[in-house]
């Protein structure tokens, strides 16, 4: 009756050291903290002191964040409508471009239609219309292509 006490008590002590040499070996793999998209969290901080007010600091942080990726498209669309606020539409344009040269889909549209906006201020109104034309062709969206309607619509009435 012993043999069989020990020979259980083998197989449970066998099952118990298994599951925690597991417990340990998954432990090692779980990685220590998640990771954390830096630039996202800086361009959201950027933004906030923007709205806060402290925009040349705001505007300091979303330029490292193009230091460190030059093609981060959040950066570059905050850049670009500062750049239409402060009326500095020649960066504007140059900002919606390379925003248009690296995106697709609505993203692109939506670039699209503000850099037709910016080639306009910019007394550019061929380049405005052909903007408009192309985010005419990238999408479906009916919202879209209203919004790009009513922009050619101005753009032939100048």
């Amino acid at each position: 009756m012993k043999t069989h006490t020990n020979s259980s008590q083998t197989v449970t002590i066998s099952i118990v050291m298994l599951g925690a040499v597991l417990f340990f070996i998954s432990l090692l793999l779980l990685p220590k903290t998640p990771s954390i998209d830096e630039e996202a969290v800086d361009v959201k901080i950027a933004t906030q002191l923007i709205n806060d007010g402290k925009v040349m600091e705001g505007v300091t942080m979303l330029k490292n964040v193009l230091k460190k990726d030059e093609n981060n498209i959040d950066a570059i669309w905050q850049l670009g409508n500062l750049s239409m606020q402060s009326s500095q539409y020649e960066k504007a344009v140059n900002r919606f471009e390379k925003f248009v040269s690296i995106t697709d889909g609505n993203d692109k549209t939506s670039g699209l239609i503000y850099l037709a906006d910016a080639y306009f201020l910019s007394n550019q109104k061929d380049k405005a219309f052909e903007a408009l034309t192309e985010a005419k062709k990238s999408t479906k969206d009916e919202k879209y292509l209203i919004e790009i309607d009513q922009r050619i619509e101005i753009l032939n009435k100048k």
